[in-house]
């Protein structure tokens, strides 16, 4: 049990020096390694790290939101740039550009699922349940997104409905 224990303390520790080391030059691989990081602080040691590491989630938070903005893995950006609010870096205006590019994105790819949505049914709900996860559910596009993939008129129909 000590050496199970041992070890995850270990894990803490080369999880903060990943994350410190990656901080500047991969934002998204040092948010990664906070993350994990905090989560083993909590299961093994109460969170006795938890203030430390919050505190830099929120420094490193704001610049893996841009970093996957810019790869197009908006799902991620859109976390991230959660991550950022949840752990204080919210104001921060790299988090705003990056939801509001999250919107703007979220709008494109609305238009090209409702006007797919017959052709294509399948293609236009895959991008419908990218844009849920990529906007806030109180933007009006995710609405507008979830109203559309739920619409009973896109959903195939038995002969006798």
């Amino acid at each position: 049990a000590l050496r199970a224990l041992a070890t995850d303390y270990e894990a803490v520790g080369t999880n903060l020096s990943k994350a410190q080391q990656t901080q500047a030059s991969s934002p998204t691989e040092s948010m990664g390694a906070y993350l994990r990081a905090l989560g083993l602080d909590k299961s093994i040691g109460g969170g006795v790290h938890s203030a430390f590491i919050r505190i830099k989630l929120g420094q490193v938070a704001p610049g893996a939101a841009a970093s996957f903005m810019a790869q197009k893995r908006y799902e991620a950006a859109k976390k991230a740039a959660d991550a950022a609010v949840n752990y204080g870096a919210g104001g921060d205006p790299t988090v705003r550009r990056v939801l509001g590019a999250l919107e703007r994105q979220a709008a494109a790819m609305y238009q090209t699922a409702s006007k797919t949505i017959k052709n294509d049914p399948e293609g236009a709900k895959k991008l419908l349940r990218r844009i849920i996860k990529m906007v806030p559910a109180d933007s009006p596009t995710y609405a507008s997104a979830y109203k559309l993939l739920n619409s009973r008129k896109n959903t195939p129909r038995d002969e006798d409905e």
